[in-house]
């Protein structure tokens, strides 16, 4: 499956989804154009520089990090059960 399949599946299942980049919003819709999966999104944002909040990004539930360059290597359902692993 294509980054652009996958993340098209993704936004009809896993809710709202922002594109972000340290470029600025108008990179990240650029890309998102180029790419064929700007209709994913809801938003276009720059990357934020500083975050405050009371827990590390890295114990968010339900969030994953994935390299746009490996998106083709996973499905919806293999996002769905990073987020929810069997206990």
């Amino acid at each position: 499956m294509s980054a652009s399949c996958t993340n098209r599946a993704l936004h009809c299942t896993a809710g709202v989804q922002d594109c972000w980049s340290s470029g600025g919003a108008e990179y990240a819709r650029e890309s998102a154009v180029e790419a064929g999966i700007d209709m994913c999104f809801v938003g276009f944002i720059p990357k934020p520089q500083v975050m405050i909040d009371d827990q590390n990004v890295s114990a968010w539930r339900r969030l994953l990090q994935v390299h746009p360059n490996r998106c083709d290597k996973q499905s919806v359902q293999s996002y769905r059960d990073q987020m929810h692993p069997t206990l």
